[in-house]
This record gives C-alpha cells, sequence and structure tokens, in this order.
C-alpha cells in the first residue's frame, strides 16, 4: 500500500535496496496529486533507475516524465540528452522536444529548438534538417551566436550562395562591433565577387568598409578592380583621388597621379 511504501522507502534508501526503493516511489508516485511532490519523485526514480539501476531505459521514461510537467527544467533537459546518447536513441528525444512545441512559451521555443537543431546536427549527421531548427533560434533571437555559426556552415557546405548572402548582410546589419562588422563584410565581398559574381553587390560591400575604415587598402584595391571591370570610370577617378588622402608613400602617391591623369585623358575626356 501507499503508506507501506512511505514508512519503508527511507529503509530501503539507508540498505541501497534500489529495486525495492523504486518500486515503492512508484506507488508514491502514483498516488501523489500535488506536481511539486511528483515531480521530485520522478527526479528521485530517475536517480535510481539510471545511476543505481544501470535501466538507461526507465531512467529514460522517467526523465520523460518529468519534461511533460517541466519542460523548462534545464537539469532534467540535460539528463534526457545525457540517456538518449546512452540509448542511442536521438530520434525518441526529438520527437520529445517537438512535441507541442508550438504551444510552448517563446523562450522555450527559442531552448528546445536550439537542442532539436543541435541533435540532427551533431548527433544525427542531418544538417538538412538542423538547418530549420537553426532558423527559428535565429527568429527567436537574431544575435545567437551559436546559430549563426552553424547555419553559416550548413549554407556554405550546401552551395546556398544567395541564402548565405542573406544571412551574412543580416548579420552585417545586427553586430555592433566595427571589426566585426568589417570581417563579415569582407566574406559578403568574397561571396558576391568570387562566387555570385556579383559585381555591383561586390561593390556596395566594399564601399560599406571604406565607410568603416576609409583606410583601407584592401578594399581601395578591390574597388579599383571592380571598377575596371564594370567600366565605372568615373567612380574609379572618385576613387582614386579618395585614396591619395591616405597614402603617404611618394611612389603610390605619384601611382595614384598618374592613373587619375590617364583616366582623366582616355576615358572622361578632361584632358
Amino acid at each position: 500500500t501507499v503508506e507501506v511504501a512511505g514508512v519503508l522507502a527511507p529503509f530501503y534508501e539507508t540498505t541501497e535496496d534500489w529495486q525495492q526503493l523504486g518500486r515503492a516511489l512508484e506507488l508514491l508516485l502514483e498516488a501523489e496529486e500535488d506536481d511539486d511532490e511528483k515531480l521530485e519523485l520522478m527526479k528521485r526514480l530517475s536517480v535510481i533507475y539510471g545511476r543505481r539501476l544501470g535501466d538507461a531505459e526507465g531512467a529514460f521514461t522517467n526523465a520523460k516524465r518529468v519534461f511533460a510537467i517541466a519542460p523548462s527544467d534545464e537539469e532534467n533537459r540535460e539528463e534526457l540528452r545525457t540517456l538518449a546518447d546512452m540509448l542511442q536513441n536521438f530520434e525518441a528525444l526529438l520527437e520529445l522536444f517537438a512535441e507541442g512545441y508550438d504551444d510552448r512559451e517563446p523562450e522555450l521555443q527559442k531552448v528546445l529548438a536550439w537542442e532539436i537543431a543541435s541533435t540532427y546536427d551533431g548527433n544525427l549527421g542531418n544538417p538538412a534538417e538542423a538547418r530549420s531548427w537553426f532558423q527559428k533560434v535565429l527568429d527567436h533571437e537574431e544575435t545567437h551566436d551559436g546559430a549563426f555559426e552553424a547555419l553559416h556552415r550548413i549554407l556554405q557546405d550546401a552551395g546556398e550562395w544567395e541564402d548565405l548572402r542573406k544571412l551574412l548582410n543580416r548579420r552585417v546589419e545586427l553586430v555592433d562591433d566595427a571589426d566585426a562588422k568589417k570581417a563579415l563584410l569582407f566574406q559578403v565581398c568574397s561571396l558576391n565577387e568570387d562566387v555570385l559574381t556579383d559585381v555591383e553587390a561586390a561593390i556596395v560591400a566594399y564601399r560599406q568598409i571604406l565607410d568603416l575604415e576609409p583606410g583601407n587598402e584592401q578594399a581601395f584595391s578591390a574597388l579599383e578592380r571592380l571598377y575596371e571591370v564594370a567600366d565605372q570610370w568615373a567612380d574609379l577617378e572618385e576613387l582614386l583621388s579618395q585614396e591619395l588622402g591616405f597614402t603617404e608613400d611618394p611612389t603610390r602617391i605619384a601611382e595614384l597621379q598618374f592613373r587619375r591623369g590617364q583616366l582623366q585623358a582616355e576615358k572622361l575626356d578632361n584632358a
């Protein structure tokens, strides 16, 4: 009976009779009506099944019961991940976390989306399924570093260049640190120029770099090349004039002045 189970449970724990203790706690759990007390009993049972009896399946089943009552319990979710790894049953973990996802609170949705995405990506080697869940994380928190880095890798590996460009451009808008923004913009430039062969978009991105660092030599060099490719001679002449303001090397100054004069004579009819 429940009364007997309540009396014997401490004795079984003292004598380390884990099998009998588990049975006693199951009886107490079945009769318990208070959710908080149920939760404590379930957690105790998870420890008994998993660590005392070596019953990973039983521990996983019990941890699922805890999740049903307290999905926000981080410690229990960690226990579920550990047990799923022991059982190599990640599908059951994914099913549990995804069930009722749309009805969860936004913060919990973000956490579960990260758990699901990481499981698909890291444990099952299924980046295609992971992609949509990483995107859900970003939908909740656009500045989430882990989700951005994972999506960046997945899109790059899959050759999804347009989506990668959108991801990087949005990240540029969100990042405040100038050095981080500049590094992202160089990625955008490389993608636009070398992969998508979108000269105009590459020019825009390099100009953004100059807005951040007006004397950036790499951006100057790239823009000189791109303006020539695009036959944008007036823009090239203006760029060379701008570059003169950041150059102290006499040889480079002479080269820039010569090129400006050449442009004006041959392309701009300003001789």
